[in-house]
């Protein structure tokens, strides 16, 4: 029995729940394109991205600074008796992209560097946050795994923002009593009815956490939203009002791969294998890849994360066969041992030794 550490569960949990991404850093070039064209227009600003964005970001946007780069280059811009500021804004740039809504701190971020646009995951809880707050960000494009998006208000700590702090917390109560005292002064703030319906699900109130979704659809037809209507009927169980809802999110956000994602997952749940196979692909060929093999890679890992690893062995085969790398034919080796196929196993791993004498030892 293998046993793991909270972090190292976590962390596995993570990477099974991920989109497959690129083995790359990212280089969406539509949203390079607008963001040199915003820069040009509006003057240099920082744009707070995720780490692996921010490596290619500024290389690629000549105006666009980032709160931090890698950690060794990050550390390495300030000078010694600076370090605590460098760790500083590896940490805010972590904690604002780790956290699935937008806290006080993530408001504290956003003043404290001036920030000017930001770049989400897009389909990500996060991504959901600021399209749902269209007072402080303005939509631009989606691009790729990514959407981009304007500071165009003053974020500020409202009692929405003290809401989602406490959700961030597991303060439901609250949260709760935040959320009612934001659509008190406003019912139409669109975070706090988001977090009245999250509060309501975690309850196992399904018909309040509906209800409330629908109504704020009826004013706010958002993709985003009938992504969150779709999830809630997934969970339920409700297959066919959740393939529904994820159809009109992956229609009207058509570039935002998750959604495909989604829907494919529900498609095979409810044993339409061919639909959730067109699916993961359109998914996969959203995103920009180094090579024909990454991209099989990607689509494969599609079908492992969900159990599905026989499905899933022509494409790493296939990958193997576009690029022989230590790592494509490593995975693959993984593969055939996972599925009981010891042979073929042994017979890569020994094709592998013969290619590499110092490759393997045992």
């Amino acid at each position: 029995t293998l046993i793991l550490s909270p972090g190292i569960g976590r962390n596995v949990q993570n990477l099974h729940g991920r989109l497959a991404v690129a083995y790359a850093y990212p280089t969406p070039d539509r949203l390079f394109d607008r963001l040199n064209g915003e820069l040009a227009q509006n003057g240099p600003s920082l744009v707070l991205a995720n780490q692996d964005m921010s490596v290619t970001l500024p290389a690629f946007v000549a105006h666009a600074n980032v709160l931090a780069h890698r950690t060794p280059t990050t550390s390495e811009v300030f000078p010694a008796d600076r370090q605590d500021e460098a760790l500083q804004r590896l940490l805010d740039q972590y904690d604002f992209f780790a956290s699935p809504y937008l806290t006080e701190r993530s408001i504290e971020t956003l003043k404290s560097y001036d920030v000017g646009y930001v770049v989400t995951e897009n389909g990500s809880s996060l991504d959901a946050q600021l399209q749902l707050a269209p007072q402080w960000f303005t939509w631009l494009l989606d691009d790729e795994a990514y959407s981009l998006y304007a500071v165009s208000g003053k974020p500020a700590v409202t009692a929405t923002i003290k809401g989602n702090t406490a959700m961030a917390d597991q303060e439901w109560n609250e949260a709760q009593e935040h959320f009612e005292k934001a659509l008190d002064e406003d019912e139409e703030d669109l975070l706090a009815r988001i977090g009245a319906a999250e509060i309501a699900r975690r309850e196992g109130q399904f018909a309040q956490a509906e209800e409330t979704l629908r109504q704020t659809i009826a004013g706010h037809d958002l993709p985003v939203l009938h992504y969150r209507l779709g999830r809630l009927y997934a969970q339920q169980g409700l297959l066919n009002e959740s393939i529904a809802e994820f159809d009109i999110a992956r229609r009207g956000a058509p570039h935002v791969a998750r959604f495909h994602i989604a829907l494919g997952d529900v498609c095979l749940s409810d044993g339409r294998e061919k639909c959730a196979e067109l699916l993961f692909s359109t998914a996969a060929d959203l995103q920009s890849w180094p090579d024909q093999a990454s991209r099989l890679i990607a689509e494969a890992d599609m079908w492992r994360q969900r159990g599905e690893t026989e499905r899933a062995l022509p494409f790493y085969e296939q990958a193997a066969e576009e690029q022989a790398n230590e790592y494509n034919l490593f995975v693959l080796v993984s593969v055939y041992s996972e599925l009981g196929l010891f042979d073929k196993a042994l017979d890569m791993v020994q094709s592998m030794r013969m290619l590499s004498p110092c490759l393997l030892y045992t």
